[in-house]
């Protein structure tokens, strides 16, 4: 049975990849991508992976400084205050530290 895609989740992912390509450096845009693409592998809905996505883009405008796989703990622990601090509703800072826990874990590998 097909679904239909309301939310344009689909889309969504992919405009997301290209302004992560378009805003952030080489390697963390291509770490991202292939981070959201493992995502889909994991059977993640569209509308997860667009969220992820979203999520990802507010990681790296705080941190796209140095490599994604170079962050250290001291980094990312920044980044999480960072997060903490903004005003950003609740839910969002949930799935936005949920999103730097994965990504962190996924590019030390």
């Amino acid at each position: 049975m097909k679904t239909i895609d309301i939310h344009n989740s689909k889309k969504r992912i992919e405009y997301a990849k290209l302004t992560i390509q378009k805003r952030f450096s080489e390697d963390n845009s291509k770490t991202a991508c292939r981070f959201l693409d493992r995502l889909r592998l994991d059977n993640k809905s569209h509308g997860r992976v667009a969220n992820y996505a979203e999520c990802i883009r507010r990681i790296l405008e705080i941190k796209d400084d140095k490599k994604i796989q170079e962050w250290s703990k001291e980094d990312i622990e920044q980044i999480h205050k960072t997060i903490a601090d903004s005003d950003y509703a609740n839910s969002v800072k949930k799935d936005t530290l949920l999103a730097l826990k994965r990504l962190s874990l996924c590019s030390s590998r």
